[in-house]
């Protein structure tokens, strides 16, 4: 996969073992990025914030005696760290919005959005992205804040969406790996240098929520053959609901048999 980068520089300040909080969900993207971290000799896990659902990242840290952190417990964290005490918080995959209580506690805080920013925030960017007919997709890391998707960028890196990429869960999984090997080179930097910069976003860009999702993926009747194909291949995002119909108020997923020959591949 050809990429393009543009990254903005470091600072340095020349400290060691970084005390490093991780938020996240359970996917395989993240897994891997929590098995990094962990086996980074200058850093030190001070706790993982998951969801609810996060059994393999539950295991994982069980095994290495790592505090978890979850919606019972999260509050937990107000107590166990006093403000700026982390070195740094990562944000990678965790589904909700990090409270301002937990970003404080860390002297810098991080996110990756698997979408281009500022052009495409919110939920479900990259089905959007197919759907809108882009050619070129990427991910972002960018300074967390209180503003989902709006603090500056860190580093943006772009690839072409190929035929094989122009399904929803697809373009996704390829923006998560490449979300993978940018938190590998941006923390393998950090503990060099200690400080992350970036630029600010000069524009507002655009914010998709679950409601321009829902009208999204809604195929109507006077919807082209053309549309509606391209609404059942930007939407298909297994286990969520895809393109669907509506009828008396129930609604009827659409598939296709080329995507029924994609399962294996998800």
């Amino acid at each position: 996969m050809r990429c393009e980068v543009k990254q903005h520089d470091c600072k340095n300040n020349g400290e060691k073992m970084k005390k490093i909080l991780y938020a996240c969900r359970d996917i395989k993207f993240a897994v891997r990025g929590l098995e990094f971290l962990l086996s980074n000799k200058d850093i030190v896990l001070k706790g993982c914030l998951i969801s609810q659902e996060c059994d393999t990242i539950r295991n994982i840290c069980r095994k290495k005696d790592i505090q978890i952190y979850d919606d019972e417990n999260r509050y937990k964290i107000e107590q166990d760290f006093e403000e700026s005490s982390l070195d740094l918080l990562i944000s990678f995959s965790y589904p909700k919005k990090i409270e301002d209580f937990i970003i404080n506690k860390a002297k810098q805080a991080i996110n990756f959005h698997p979408a281009p920013l500022p052009e495409y925030k919110g939920k479900a960017c990259c089905c959007h992205g197919i759907y809108n007919g882009e050619t070129e997709w990427g991910g972002t890391f960018h300074i967390l804040t209180s503003e989902f998707d709006g603090g500056a960028i860190i580093e943006q890196r772009f690839f072409e969406i190929t035929p094989n990429l122009q399904y929803g869960i697809l373009l996704s999984n390829a923006a998560w790996n490449l979300g993978y090997e940018m938190l590998v080179d941006l923390i393998n930097e950090y503990v060099k240098t200690g400080i992350f910069s970036g630029v600010e976003q000069k524009e507002r860009g655009n914010y998709y929520s679950k409601k321009d999702l829902d009208e999204a993926r809604k195929i109507h009747e006077t919807d082209s053959a053309d549309v509606i194909e391209k609404k059942i291949k930007a939407f298909w995002f297994p286990p969520f609901e895809g393109a669907y119909i509506e009828r008396d108020g129930i609604h009827f997923s659409v598939i296709t048999k080329e995507i029924l020959s994609k399962i294996d591949n998800i």
